[in-house]
């Protein structure tokens, strides 16, 4: 009976227990659920979203006989909450965080704006969500920026709206003073007509005290001072200034750069002094081209000197050159220096050969004279021939004509009631550059002196004797015909090879020895001899005939003109021409009917058979066609 109570009363103590400890603790408490875990600064504790577990049993955060402790809502950072619950207690943690954050520490130098950092700010909501945005968003404002001076905890203030929610809340930054790198442009060396600094090469680099912070600045960011192109002139042709560079309106680093006064704006001064010039008048001068008033000589040799720049220009240098300066350059550079040209010409070569209008007729009546004019060519030592070379290739330069061979020279002026009308261009035509004269010139010469040394036939010369020299008369007559072709030969020329001989008879000596070899037996021999006096007779006669053909010429050309002309006289004197052209018509024609008898006189069968070749036509046409002799004759256009 006793050991029965025994057992009872172990199972009620052990009841008991059990009883007690289910209404005063628990055996486990564990966070179950999470509550929310971030908190903006100032706002108070909000776990109504997590939940505990009590031995399994599922608590709400906020169910009776649940305390939380250890939240400050103003303290920054991370904070360990404890939970207690029926003598249990269990820690998580929390963070409190500012309402906006910037997303990691960020510097600024001394003088730079906002926005050379791209800002990235982070946004906490309520809930402890956040959002990541851009400090340059456009719904968000940032004011309180300054870099004026180094602060190393700046604050900015900070608003942003997102949702139709706006927050609001600060951020520091730091602005600090830099370590500056600077490297100079490339090019320290400008001419007086670049208006702008190049900046390749050019770097400015910051970095601060610890190094972990670099900006490479933009250079677009840079403002760079003390550029002057204007400082270089003529009179001042190379000046040397400092250029001082900005960034944030502080003055970071410095170069020197070199101005030299260049060849555009020498160009362009010197196109302003010759823009002054009057074209608009024009007078016919005695020698050379009229020049307008106020060109000076000095004026003149600037416009050639201008020509000679421009054409060493590069092309972007050259489209900087106005076309209104190169017609004014181009204007008096081409009168003055076709004046100047043709000056020398004539002063220099004076007993050697004369220029006119571009035309070049050979003067050199001694041999000597053209020995001593080809001499000096070939010196070009002396002043007048080094003037001729140099502003005959200046002139004749390829871009002159393309860039002004159409502006009018006189422009607007008027001869008579008529537009003078020369151009650039046409001027032009009637200069040569050097190698006319170094090489051309130089060969004509060359050729003809060679000539009478080529041809060594005795003044006492026959017909029969000339077959000795036959080699020395084919040699020759190619020379002639070199001569002839060449673009700087003139009939003139053979003429005065044909005078240097003592009886003038050079080329009765070539007729003579080809009309002898014309009249061989052998037909080979003979075709050969009748191409060569043809070609002969294109070129020049023997002995009265060339006279006689220029009278023929001119006769022929007068009655050309007064067919032409016909109309004119209709109703008047029998429809023909009357006293001025007539007359020349009649004076030519007789010279040369009179020389035709004296030649049919001498009954000579060479100068007959030329004359059959070149002249009998003409004269026939001359004596019985319109406006002819006969159809003169009984009219009182015979005065």
């Amino acid at each position: 009976m006793r050991k029965q109570f025994s057992v009872l009363a172990l199972a009620l103590l052990m009841l008991l227990v059990s009883l007690l400890g289910t209404s005063c603790g628990i055996k486990e408490l564990t966070v179950e659920k999470n509550p929310q875990l971030v908190f903006v600064q100032g706002n108070d504790l909000d776990l109504s979203a997590g939940a505990l577990s009590a031995d399994g049993k599922t608590i709400a955060f906020d169910a009776d006989g649940v305390e939380v402790s250890g939240y400050d809502k103003d303290l920054l950072g991370e904070q360990t909450l404890t939970v207690t619950y029926k003598k249990k207690t269990v820690e998580f943690t929390v963070t409190v965080v500012p309402r906006i954050q910037a997303a990691e520490p960020y510097v600024y130098f001394v003088g730079e704006s906002m926005d050379a950092v791209g800002l990235r700010l982070r946004v906490t909501k309520d809930d402890g969500t956040y959002i990541s945005v851009s400090g340059d968003d456009a719904n968000v404002t940032i004011s309180g920026f300054t870099s004026e001076a180094p602060n190393d905890a700046l604050e900015l203030s900070v608003s942003c709206r997102d949702g139709g929610v706006d927050y609001n809340g600060s951020i520091t930054v730091s602005v600090v003073t830099p370590e500056i790198t600077f490297k100079k442009p490339r090019k320290t060396e400008y001419g007086s007509h670049e208006t702008e600094l190049d900046t390749p090469g050019i770097s400015l680099t910051l970095k601060n005290a610890d190094g972990k912070t670099t900006r490479n600045i933009n250079n677009s960011e840079l403002k760079l001072e003390g550029f002057d192109p204007t400082a270089a002139t003529a009179e001042k042709p190379s000046v040397s200034e400092t250029i001082k560079v900005f960034f944030g309106g502080r003055e970071m680093a410095k170069f020197d750069v070199t101005v030299n006064y260049s060849d555009v704006s020498r160009i362009k001064d010197s196109a302003k002094v010759f823009r002054t010039l009057d074209w608009s008048h024009y007078e016919r001068p005695e020698n050379g081209m009229y020049l307008p008033e106020g060109a000076t000589d000095a004026m003149g040799q600037d416009a050639m000197a201008t020509l000679e720049r421009y054409y060493q220009l590069n092309d972007k240098d050259a489209a900087l050159i106005a076309q209104d300066d190169l017609d004014a350059t181009a204007r008096l550079a081409v009168i003055y220096g076709y004046n100047q040209w043709t000056e020398a010409i004539n002063r220099a070569y004076e007993n050697v050969f004369e220029m006119h209008l571009g035309e070049i007729t050979y003067t050199c009546v001694e041999k000597q004279d053209a020995e001593n004019g080809l001499a000096k060519l070939r010196a070009a030592s002396d002043d007048d021939t080094k003037l001729i070379l140099s502003y005959g290739s200046i002139l004749k330069n390829e871009k002159l004509n393309e860039k002004c061979g159409e502006t009018v020279i006189y422009d607007g002026a008027e001869e008579d009631g008529v537009k003078v009308e020369l151009a650039v261009g046409h001027m032009l035509t009637i200069i040569y550059d050097s190698s006319y004269f170094s090489t051309k010139v130089v060969n004509v010469l060359d050729k003809m002196i060679s000539l009478p040394d080529l041809l060594k036939v005795p003044s006492d010369w026959t017909v029969d004797s000339l077959a000795a020299y036959g080699d020395q008369i084919e040699t020759a007559y190619n020379k002639v015909l070199e001569i002839y072709m060449s673009d700087a030969g003139d009939i003139g020329a053979l003429e005065i090879v044909n005078n240097w001989r003592q009886k003038h008879d050079f080329f009765e000596i070539l007729y003579r020895y080809f009309f002898s070899e014309y009249q061989s037996t052998d037909a080979t021999v003979s075709e050969a001899a009748d191409k060569k006096i043809d070609q002969l007779a294109k070129l020049i006669l023997p002995g009265k005939l060339q006279e006689m053909y220029t009278s023929a010429v001119l006769a022929q050309a007068v009655q050309l003109t007064m067919r032409q002309a016909k109309s004119q006289y209709a109703g008047m004197d029998s429809g023909v021409p009357s006293l001025m052209e007539s007359t020349y018509f009649f004076t030519n024609y007789n010279k040369l009917a009179s020389d035709s008898l004296e030649l049919f006189d001498e009954n000579d069968p060479m100068y007959m058979e030329l004359y059959r070749r070149v002249l009998a036509q003409t004269v026939l046409t001359l004596q019985w066609g319109d406006c002819g002799y006969y159809d003169l004759l009984g009219t009182s256009a015979l005065d």
